[in-house]
Order: C-alpha cells, then sequence, then structure tokens
C-alpha cells in the first residue's frame, strides 16, 4: 500500500486494490495453503477530497467569447454557467420550463426526480430570448416541446453536450472544463 501512495494513486484505488487482496487472501486461508490473513490487519487507505476547479473571471469571459458565434452554444454553455443544472436537466428541458415573465427556470427531472425552481439572471434571460427566437426560426423542428435541440432538430442526447464545449475550454482556457 504504501508502494501505490508512492506511485501516486488515490486512496479510492489504494482501497480497491487492498480488498482484492484480502479476499484473495481469504480463499487461501480457508482453503489451507497459508496460515493467516495478513491483510486483514492493514487499515483501509481513505478517500481524498478534491476541490473543485473553478473557472478564474478571464476564463469565464474567454469561454463565452468562444462560444459567441453560435446562439444555441452560447445559450446552453451560460445555463450551465448561470444556473448550475446538470447535463441531464439541461437536455431534458422544455420550453414550458423557461418562464420569462416570472424569471424562473424549472427543472422537472432533476437529481433523486426531484422538481425545482432556479432564478433567471437578467444575462440568461436575454441570452435564452434570443435563442428561443432564433430556434423558432429553424426549419427542422421535429421535437416541438425541447428547449435545447440537436442540429438535426431533435432533442439533445446529454452525452453529446460535452463535444461542443472541450474545444471553447480548450481555445479559451487551456483546460477541460466538464459541466457538472
Amino acid at each position: 500500500m504504501n508502494k501505490l501512495s508512492g506511485l501516486r494513486r488515490t486512496g479510492t484505488t489504494r482501497a480497491r486494490k487492498l480488498a482484492s487482496l484480502r479476499h484473495f487472501l481469504k480463499f487461501l486461508k480457508e482453503n489451507d495453503v497459508i496460515a493467516g490473513n495478513p491483510a486483514e490487519t492493514i487499515t483501509r487507505a481513505r478517500k481524498e477530497e478534491k476541490d473543485p476547479t473553478v473557472l478564474f473571471k478571464n476564463e469565464y469571459k474567454a469561454l463565452l467569447f468562444e462560444a459567441q458565434g453560435n446562439s444555441r452554444d452560447y445559450a446552453i454553455l451560460l445555463t450551465f454557467l448561470k444556473s448550475g443544472i446538470r447535463e441531464s436537466e439541461l437536455a431534458a428541458l422544455q420550453l414550458e420550463d423557461v418562464d420569462f415573465i416570472h424569471d424562473e427556470l424549472t427543472v422537472r427531472v432533476g437529481k433523486g426526480k426531484k422538481e425545482r425552481t432556479i432564478p433567471l439572471m437578467p444575462e440568461l434571460k436575454t441570452v435564452l430570448q434570443r435563442y428561443v427566437g432564433e430556434r423558432e426560426q429553424q426549419a427542422n423542428i421535429i421535437d416541438t416541446e425541447t428547449l435545447f435541440l440537436a442540429r438535426n432538430g431533435t432533442s439533445l442526447n446529454p452525452s453529446s453536450l460535452g463535444f461542443p464545449f472541450p474545444e471553447f475550454c480548450l481555445c479559451s482556457c487551456g483546460f477541460l472544463v466538464h459541466p457538472m
């Protein structure tokens, strides 16, 4: 375990390897190949808590600058940054979930299947209004209720949301940013 720690392996990795060794040595002990299980005396490695990576103000602005050419990508990126919703929640947003009158964004398919309401920041409200206006002009809309559409007019797949953003992050920040 000390060797793994020296190789800078995480506590989770070390704990997983220790569990494998314990089970193997337990098997050997039960089959009378060894007299005792030396792995029983080793304490389990702790899981380290990593601080989240945050964007600095200049990185935040550079990221938004890279996305300005496409209103959909800009709206998606700003929705992530201003509301903190998850990829799956963003992909599931419907047009009716955005209330421009009361400045609210309703997340219906959230974590734990709980519905929650997020206040719409003025900048996000403006960008979403502009996107919705341009979206209405799109000719190939298939999923009419979905807020953010894929290029082919269907609803977005949560796994496809990561596609345009790594290039924005690498161009503007120099590292990858995951939207959580």
